[in-house]
């Protein structure tokens, strides 16, 4: 018996669709200094002060070796200030003052066009999109330990 694999890819799909938002909100952000990506870890770093860096990345999904490459250029402009802990694993990230009003100043922008996509889209595709999107991702874990 023949299995059928469901097309087209669950990865490259979300990957084409992250790539077209992608560029559609560092289109926006570019002119106050701001990639999509990095507002993300502005907005992770915002809703946990003073936690450790492990605590920013698992908000993110993301591994603490990306989550440093993404603070540096954020170090430099001086939007953020990482700070040692009890050891490596402790290191905690704060916005500085400049970071706080950087992201003040990108907010409404942002706002903008967040609400012209979800209008467009729909406030109620919306969130029944974001109900199906938890649930692919509570599963992906056990798909994911499954035996090849």
């Amino acid at each position: 018996m023949s299995r059928v694999v469901p097309k087209p890819c669950v990865c490259a799909t979300f990957r084409r669709a992250s790539r077209i938002l992608t560029r559609a909100y560092d289109a926006r952000l570019s002119k106050y200094g701001f990639s999509a990506s990095e507002l993300a870890v502005v907005g992770a770093i915002l809703r946990h002060p003073g936690e450790p860096l492990a605590r920013v990345a698992d908000d993110l999904a993301m591994d603490r070796t990306s989550l440093y490459r993404m603070l540096a250029p954020l170090e430099r402009r001086g939007w953020v200030r990482t700070e040692g802990g009890r050891d490596a694993r402790a290191r905690t990230v704060r916005l500085t003052a400049a970071g706080v009003k950087a992201h003040d100043e990108v907010s409404p922008e942002w706002a903008a066009l967040q609400t012209s996509i979800v209008g467009d889209f729909g406030r109620t595709r919306w969130r029944a999109l974001l109900r199906e999107l938890q649930a692919l991702i509570e599963v992906v874990p056990e798909v994911a330990s499954e035996p090849g």
